[in-house]
């Protein structure tokens, strides 16, 4: 029941609900624990479309949840009501005057939670002494900020754009449920607030020299991810901290600043961590779309040794602009990373150089996504690959020899390479019967 009431369009999900009790159950499950965060405040379930006896079985069912103090209605009809399964929890302005402070009780009837994101609050003693017994099984802790000191220039936002953000992750915080003393915890968040927003300075004073004793306190041990948003490439002193985690699993690098290069030694550096199964770089999404490429400024030799030390990985996605030609640097990670999963591809694609006709073994056995947003070119001779195909299902055949589950293929064709929309179709056929 639950796998029919999962495979249906969200449109129909509360006509199932009708249909039986079972359905009932199942479809209501899904339609509270799949609601937006904005429509998750506890007040929906004050509407007149919720029959009071029904407001606390639903609130039973609710996974993400959003409490805001200025959003907070006069008479709140919620009282009472106790979320014993809520995962996602996010504070907004809590704590910033005596009137933003209700209590979390209701909110916190388990220790299930996995994520808490923290916008616009008061981190104190209080709050993280509040939180810390309900987190026994943290993943993510977010912090959030939008109003800084009256002296620090506001400058005009993406109208996306949600605020400078520090994102410590797990191998940052494991420990959060196991400190009696937040002490330290809550003195490295204090560092936050007289900061002017700047989110390089951001990253910077949680991972600051006077705050690495409290890194080191923590737990290495646990795997986890770290986002940095950062000008250009991360200071030592932000990388040396950041490198005693050895199981590291998940890395992401947005650069917020202009005229980036990332070189092999820098690039060198991530060899230290070599639990990391899932790498990210990209420009900031609120950067200016007419911003230059980043670029990638590792020779095919150089990439090939960088990638051997990660033969475990899933994704890789390099959002920046490598050297052309950068076709056996492809092949390179084929041949050591088979576990690769998704993929966004730094340079541009020559597919007759790949030689995929004459290449015996498959090059991508578990690649599920492959993006080449810097295009792709095939050789003009007809007796190169693919023109020397001339059919598309045989073309099809080979592509599947060596992409044999892939679900997503995206790839820039500016040119309008005959060569390049061939292999478009070819891939297109293979995905569209799956």
């Amino acid at each position: 029941m639950e796998s029919i009431i999962n495979r249906l369009p969200w449109r129909d999900v509360t006509s199932a609900a009708q249909v039986s009790q079972h359905f009932s159950h199942h479809a209501t499950n899904r339609i509270w624990a799949e609601l937006p965060w904005s429509d998750t405040e506890p007040w929906g379930l004050d509407m007149d479309t919720v029959h009071p006896s029904r407001r606390q079985v639903y609130a039973s069912k609710v996974r993400s949840l959003v409490l805001s103090s200025s959003r907070r209605p006069a008479a709140p009809g919620h009282h009472g009501l106790r979320f014993h399964n809520l995962r996602h929890l996010r504070l907004c302005e809590y704590g910033l005057d005596a009137h933003s402070r209700p209590p979390l009780a209701p909110y916190l009837a388990s220790d299930r939670l996995w994520n808490v994101t923290l916008e616009d609050c008061a981190v104190d003693a209080a709050l993280l002494g509040t939180l810390a017994p309900r987190c026994r099984r943290l993943r993510e802790l977010c912090l959030e900020r939008d109003h800084w000191p009256a002296a620090a220039p506001r400058e005009p936002r993406h109208p996306n754009w949600r605020g400078d953000g520090v994102f410590v992750f797990p191998a940052m915080l494991r420990r959060l449920e196991l400190r009696a003393d937040t002490a330290a915890l809550t003195e490295a968040f204090e560092r936050l607030a007289p900061l002017t927003p700047d989110s390089s300075q951001l990253v910077e004073a949680v991972l600051s020299p006077t705050t690495v004793s409290l890194l080191s306190s923590l737990d290495t041990t646990s795997p986890g991810r770290v986002v940095l948003n950062v000008p250009r490439w991360p200071s030592w002193v932000i990388m040396e901290p950041l490198l005693l985690f050895k199981h590291l699993t998940h890395l992401f690098l947005e650069f917020n600043g202009s005229n980036v290069s990332l070189r092999a030694p820098q690039m060198m550096l991530l060899c230290e961590l070599p639990a990391l199964t899932n790498i990210g770089i990209r420009r900031c999404p609120f950067i200016a779309a007419t911003a230059d490429d980043i670029r990638l400024e590792l020779s095919v030799a150089q990439f090939t040794a960088w990638i051997s030390h990660f033969p475990a990985l899933r994704t890789l996605k390099l959002g920046a602009r490598a050297p052309d030609p950068y076709d056996e640097a492809l092949i390179a990670l084929g041949t050591v990373c088979r576990q690769l999963v998704n993929c966004q591809w730094p340079g541009l694609i020559n597919f007759s150089s790949l030689q995929l006709d004459s290449r015996e073994d498959c090059l991508f056995p578990n690649l599920w996504t492959f993006c080449c947003p810097h295009g792709a070119r095939t050789s003009s001779l007809p007796n190169r690959f693919p023109r020397n195909i001339s059919h598309i299902t045989e073309l099809a055949i080979i592509l599947f020899r060596h992409f044999p589950i892939l679900m997503h293929f995206e790839i820039e064709n500016v040119g309008q390479d005959e060569g390049v929309n061939a292999v478009e179709h070819a891939f297109n056929a293979i995905t569209g019967d799956r």
